[in-house]
């Protein structure tokens, strides 16, 4: 329940990791601590499912956005279409000043969606860490990012929101 707020999620995580331990009974390691076994094992089972559910959900947005895109006039489109291509052109310009570290956090953050205690975790870090790593990547993104912007207000949002197409 601490990892995914949601009781029905849960639940249904538990039985399918029943499901398939028994279903793989006569292959399964001999263990020695069988609670903490469990407990990883559900673990990396609400891991996978929320990362499942983010990427339908991204496919979803992603369709809904060509379901929009589909209804715009083709002048609209193209229009469109060659502004997201420069802000990302931009972006990834604005990339290549991260360090390997950098980037791999902020793949784990926007484009898995993993919160700051699953990064520390996945990391052998401390959250403290991760999240001064990742606020430092987009300190960095947002200084080349924005160096040309025409809108400033608006910047580090959009930063964010295209960060997704990048990986």
């Amino acid at each position: 329940m601490k990892l995914t707020g949601d009781r029905e999620l849960t639940k249904d995580c538990i039985t399918q990791l029943l499901l398939r331990l028994w279903d793989k009974r006569a292959s399964l390691p001999k263990v020695v601590n069988v609670r903490a076994y469990l407990v990883t094992c559900l673990r990396n089972e609400l891991i996978s499912e929320k990362r499942g559910q983010q990427s339908r959900m991204l496919n979803h947005s992603m369709f809904s956005t060509e379901a929009e895109s589909a209804e715009l006039p083709y002048e609209e489109r193209l229009i469109k279409s060659q502004h997201e291509k420069a802000i990302q052109d931009r972006l990834k310009m604005a990339f290549t000043h991260l360090t390997d570290r950098q980037k791999e956090l902020l793949q784990l953050k926007y484009y898995e969606g993993l919160d700051y205690n699953e990064i520390a975790s996945l990391c052998n870090i401390k959250k403290r860490t991760a999240y001064n790593i990742i606020q430092t990547a987009l300190h960095i993104l947002k200084v080349h990012f924005l160096e040309n912007e025409q809108q400033p207000g608006k910047g580090l949002a959009r930063l964010i929101k295209y960060l997704p197409l990048l990986f």
